[in-house]
Order: structure tokens, then C-alpha cells, then sequence
């Protein structure tokens, strides 16, 4: 939606829940039945056909494209939280060893990724926010005795993770999942 390629009245042929590509197939969760939707309707429905074929079509020839609009959502760093163990996410990168033909599709869907639930909720957190991605933190304070020993205040991670437009977009697929959808 950001780069334009694709608008919410844009359709997709979801195949009725499975799609083969480069001799492996994604299969949507649900068995929906479901041919020819919007774009809209295939992320209402988390259609993982509909993203991978979304996310192919718009960036095979160029997943750096795709990659840096992850690394943009700080999908390939910590999430600066102030508790101890926090793990790296793992992102795979054209290039690397691991990237192979379905690298690209099945990233669309949530495979060959790896984020921790701190990054999906600092991600729901900013389209709830006007596109403002706060880091995340779990103490206001920490005294000793009454006194103030140490504060956190809140902290802007990234000033906008997309344009109005696309925010705007994504607010009206996010309610319809819930009202509409899966």
C-alpha cells in the first residue's frame, strides 16, 4: 500500500485457499473457498495466498524493496525494552544463505521472519498512534524510600512508520478483521 502498488479495491485471486509457487504451496489457515477479493477482503480474511501473491508480485524482482520496509518497522533490531534477555529478531536478507524463491512470499505471512510479540504489539500500538512507534517500557519509576531513584518517560522509536494515506488504510483493514473478517 505504500508504494502504491496495490489500492483496498485491488483484487486477488486467493484460489480458494491454496496457491503453489516455485514447486511449494501456502494454504490459508482457513478454509474459506474464497476466488477473486479485494485486497481488503484478503487481509480481513489473513489470507496468507493473498499476501504471499501480493508481496511476489510487487517485490520478486526487487526484495530490498520489501526488506527495507520491514527494517523501517525496526523489524531487524531490539526493541530498546528495558528487561534483560531481549532476543534479536531474525529477518533474512537477499543474499544470505537462506534466502531462496519462497523467502519473499512466505515473509508476507509471518515465515522467515521472526519478531518477538513486543514487535507485533509496538506495531499495532503505532497504527493505533497516528503512525508514532513508541519504544516500549515496563516501569514508570523506580524508588527507594519515596525517592525517585530512577524514571523512564516515554520515547518516540520512529516519528512514522507510513504515510497518512496508507495508515488510514491499514485502520480500515485492522476493523475489518474484527468486523468482517477473521
Amino acid at each position: 500500500l505504500e508504494d502504491k502498488k496495490y489500492t483496498l479495491e485491488n483484487r486477488v485471486n486467493l484460489q480458494g485457499g491454496t496457491w503453489t509457487i516455485n514447486g511449494n504451496t501456502v494454504y490459508d489457515a482457513e478454509k474459506h473457498g474464497l476466488g477473486e477479493v479485494t485486497v481488503k477482503v484478503a487481509f480481513e480474511e489473513s489470507s496468507n495466498v493473498g499476501m504471499a501473491k501480493l508481496a511476489y508480485s510487487s517485490y520478486a524482482k526487487t526484495p530490498s524493496q520489501y526488506i527495507n520496509h520491514l527494517k523501517r518497522l525496526g523489524f531487524d533490531s531490539l526493541t530498546g525494552i528495558d528487561l534483560y534477555g531481549e532476543r534479536a529478531p531474525l529477518m533474512y536478507k537477499p543474499g544470505n544463505k537462506y534466502w531462496s524463491a519462497t523467502t519473499l512470499p512466505w515473509m508476507a505471512f509471518g515465515y522467515n521472519i521472526a519478531i518477538t510479540p513486543m514487535h507485533t504489539a509496538m506495531l499495532y500500538n503505532a497504527v493505533a498512534n497516528n503512525g508514532i512507534m513508541m519504544r516500549p517500557y515496563l516501569l514508570n519509576a523506580v524508588q527507594k524510600g519515596g525517592i525517585v531513584i530512577r524514571e523512564k518517560q516515554p520515547f518516540v522509536a520512529r516519528e512514522k512508520i507510513c504515510s497518512d494515506e496508507t495508515l488510514k488504510q491499514l485502520k480500515e483493514c485492522l476493523e475489518g478483521v474484527c468486523t468482517d473478517g477473521t
